[in-house]
């Protein structure tokens, strides 16, 4: 890095483009460039014939109506994140919809012993629920729909077999 001779700032010397070289050139510096000094506190001095500086802007400025209100914008705080430990699943409200699923899908061909167990783990899994803080409440009441939508028509073809086949032998006495 080379100075150029109008200016103190430094200039990339580029050797074989001499166009660069008088482009970086600048007039000459018409001021001086040292600092002023600073005031005992450490603001530097005011001119004399400075004008106040207003907050405000000139009346008669375009485009503003009434008075202006310089506004102090703060930036947003964001949200507070509080980050714990979720809750475990219970394993009787996952267990419960898994047999509730397959009582719906093959419940006639294992006569209806998944949709009564579960019936059976959907119910513990709302008791368990109660008393520790587990989650899976969902999963627990749809074990026990589907449960109960596939034990209703098998208990009226139960009883309608076993009363059908009760008459049957009491009517060929």
């Amino acid at each position: 890095m080379i100075l150029d001779e109008w200016t103190t700032a430094p200039v990339r010397e580029v050797g074989w483009n001499e166009a660069a070289t008088k482009i970086n050139k600048r007039r000459p510096m018409s001021y001086d460039p040292s600092p002023p000094p600073y005031q005992g506190d450490g603001h530097p001095p005011v001119p004399p014939d400075a004008a106040p500086i207003s907050p405000y802007p000139p009346p008669g400025t375009p485009g503003i109506t009434g008075t202006y209100q310089p506004q102090v914008v703060y930036p947003a705080m964001g949200p507070v994140v509080v980050i714990g430990n979720p809750a475990p699943t219970s394993g009787y409200a996952v267990a419960s919809m898994v047999l509730g699923i397959v009582g719906i899908l093959g419940g006639w061909c294992t006569f209806a012993v998944p949709c009564v167990l579960a019936v059976v783990l959907g119910h513990a899994a709302l008791h368990e629920m109660k008393r520790v803080r587990k989650e899976g409440r969902g999963m627990a009441i749809a074990g026990l729909v589907l449960g109960y939508v596939c034990l209703a028509p098998a208990a009226l073809i139960f009883f309608w077999v076993f009363l059908a086949g009760a008459l049957g032998v009491a009517g060929a006495a």
